[in-house]
């Protein structure tokens, strides 16, 4: 998926978009990576000499990509692009990508989004566990999994790693919402 097709799928845009690139992605799993610059203003203020990426941004990181796979997945679209794989394949580029795959099985379909006029929200975070702290540049890895569906809601486990060493482990679910007119929702 380009970047250009991932800006067309959700609202959120600088400076407050914490998706760089798709690396992988399939019917249940997405895998993003998001590398924060300095010149970021959290970082002036969080903290002071000590710049730490705060915790909930590196959660909206795991909402963003979820949002990507859970509307990608409402549009009817596939991953039909071999240069983006989740099951361990190599890219057409030769690179190895990621790991396996769980697929989520659902009776029921998301409804169907309207292009630019719907969004992904968050309904609910839980057992948010912060385990390292996160520096400007350091090149963070997304994976987000589909663990179940229901109605217009997405349940989904999420993983933000650095250098291999986990920073967050989340659970959380999220719907799609029309947004207003003005871009509210």
């Amino acid at each position: 998926m380009t970047h250009d097709q991932m800006l067309d799928l959700i609202p959120q845009r600088p400076p407050f978009l914490f998706v760089d690139e798709v690396v992988g992605l399939d019917e249940s799993r997405i895998v993003t990576a998001y590398t924060p610059p300095a010149t970021q203003a959290f970082f002036a203020g969080h903290f002071p000499g000590n710049p730490v990426m705060p915790g909930v941004l590196l959660c909206e990181c795991c909402f963003q990509a979820g949002a990507v796979l859970m509307l990608h997945r409402a549009r009817g679209l596939r991953a039909a692009d071999p240069s983006c794989p989740v099951d361990g394949s190599r890219g057409a580029d030769g690179s190895r990508r990621v790991d396996g795959s769980r697929r989520a099985e659902s009776s029921r379909r998301v409804d169907t989004p309207s292009p630019a006029r719907d969004a992904a929200v968050v309904t609910r975070i839980s057992d948010a566990r912060f385990k390292r702290i996160v520096r400007p540049g350091d090149r963070l890895v997304i994976d987000v999994t589909l663990d179940d569906e229901l109605d217009n809601a997405c349940y989904m486990t999420g993983r933000v790693s650095v250098d291999g060493a986990v920073a967050l482990r989340l659970a959380f679910a999220c719907a799609i919402t029309p947004l207003a007119p003005g871009g509210e929702v």
